[in-house]
C-alpha cells in the first residue's frame, strides 16, 4: 500500500466516509475519496484517500516550497491564446527538475495538505487536513505518520451566506454523492496525532514498488511512456499518464532526472491547456496545466497542476473537489516525531 495513503486511512477521523463511492475517475489519487485518478479502485489508501483529486505537488526533493505565500499580488487567470503553450511550461520544469541532486536519508519526509469539499445539504464546506508523512527508507523500519485536521468552513461567500441562514452550525453532516449521509465534519481545528504505521511501500496502480524500484523508474520519456502505459493497457494514454505522470510527481521518491523524463513526457500529450497568473490554495503563484478528463458516463472534469515553472516544482492539484498541496518534501537522518 502506498504509504502516503496507509498513513491517512489509519485516522478514520479524517477520512470521512462520504468520500466513499465517489463518480469515477481516470485512476484514484486518493482511492476512497474524490480523486483524480479514479480507474481501479484499490484499497491503497491514497492519501486519505481523504483527499480529493491530484494532490501533487513540489517535486523537486532537495528543495522545500515556501508555505507563507505573502506579498502575493492575485491575478487574474490568462487563456492559453495569451501565454506560452502548455508544453512550453512543461519543458521548462523539465529543464529547472533536471538540475538537482538525488539526497540521500534514512527518510523521505513529506508534508501535504488537502482541501476537501463537502456538499452538506444546500450549501458547501471546505476542509482541511494536513498530513506529514516519515517514508522510512530501511527495511525493517516503521513509517510515521502525522495528522492534523485544521478545520472546515464555508467554501465561498454564497456558502458563507447560506451557512448563516442555517444558523450557523459549527459541525456537519456531509453527505456522499448518493445523498444518503455520510461522517460528521467538525469545523474546530484539532490537535495533530502521530501515528506508526507499517511500511507499505510505494505503488502505481495496482504495481507495487520498492524504494529501489523508484530509483530505477526510466529516466528517459519515451522509455517512460512506455512503462507507464503497460500498467493499464486499456486506458486512454493521455488520461493514463497525465494522471500517473502526477502519482509519480507527488508520491513517489524519484529522481530528479525521472521528474524532468516526466515533465518532458507530458508536454508531448495532446489537449493540455494552460492559464497563467494562477495561484495555490497557499497564494503561492505558477502556471496551471490542465487535462479534461472524461468518465464513462460521458461527464467530464478536469484535473489542474500548478507549476512554479522557474523552480520545476509542481506545487499543487485542484479539480471540482478540492485541491491537494505540497508544503514540503525531503530526505533526512532525524528522527521522527513520537507524539
Amino acid at each position: 500500500m502506498n504509504r502516503h495513503r496507509r498513513a491517512l486511512q489509519q485516522i478514520a477521523d479524517a477520512r470521512p466516509a462520504v468520500l466513499d463511492g465517489a463518480p469515477d475517475r481516470p485512476a484514484p489519487h486518493f482511492p476512497d475519496a474524490p480523486a483524480h485518478f479514479r480507474r481501479t479502485p484499490r484499497q491503497r489508501l491514497v492519501l486519505a484517500g481523504l483527499v480529493p483529486t491530484i494532490a501533487v505537488a513540489a517535486i523537486v526533493i532537495a528543495v522545500a516550497v515556501s508555505t507563507t505565500g505573502q506579498g502575493v499580488t492575485p491575478q487574474p487567470p490568462q487563456t492559453q491564446a495569451e501565454s506560452p503553450n502548455a508544453r512550453g511550461i512543461l519543458l521548462a520544469a523539465a529543464a529547472q527538475a533536471a538540475t538537482g541532486t538525488q539526497p540521500t536519508g534514512s527518510y523521505w519526509v513529506t508534508k501535504l495538505e488537502m482541501q476537501i469539499r463537502y456538499d452538506v445539504g444546500g450549501y458547501t464546506v471546505l476542509a482541511r487536513v494536513e498530513n506529514e508523512t516519515w517514508h522510512a527508507l530501511r527495511t525493517g523500519v516503521d513509517d510515521v505518520s502525522v495528522i492534523t485536521w485544521l478545520g472546515a468552513a464555508p467554501a465561498t461567500e454564497a456558502d458563507k451566506t447560506a451557512w448563516a441562514k442555517a444558523g450557523s452550525p459549527t459541525s456537519w453532516q456531509a453527505l456522499a454523492p448518493d445523498g444518503k449521509p455520510g461522517r460528521k465534519v467538525d469545523a474546530a481545528p484539532r490537535a495533530r496525532k502521530v501515528e506508526i504505521v507499517p511500511p507499505f511501500g510505494f505503488a502505481l496502480l495496482s504495481k507495487d514498488l520498492t524504494y529501489a524500484d523508484v530509483q530505477a523508474l526510466p529516466a528517459d520519456p519515451a522509455r517512460l511512456k512506455a512503462y507507464l502505459t503497460a500498467l493499464d493497457a486499456q486506458s486512454m494514454d493521455t488520461e493514463l499518464l497525465f494522471s500517473l505522470g502526477g502519482e509519480i510527481l507527488t508520491q513517489l521518491p524519484a529522481t530528479p532526472q525521472v521528474r524532468a523524463a516526466v515533465y518532458r513526457m507530458l508536454a508531448e500529450l495532446p489537449d493540455l491547456t494552460i492559464t497563467q497568473g494562477e495561484q495555490d490554495a497557499k497564494g503561492r503563484p505558477g502556471v496551471g496545466v490542465q487535462h479534461t478528463f472524461r468518465n464513462a458516463d460521458g461527464s467530464t472534469f478536469d484535473s489542474k497542476l500548478i507549476i512554479d515553472p522557474q523552480s520545476g516544482d509542481l506545487l499543487a492539484t485542484v479539480d471540482r473537489q478540492g485541491s491537494t498541496l505540497r508544503l514540503d518534501d525531503r530526505f533526512t537522518d532525524e528522527a521522527p516525531p513520537t507524539a
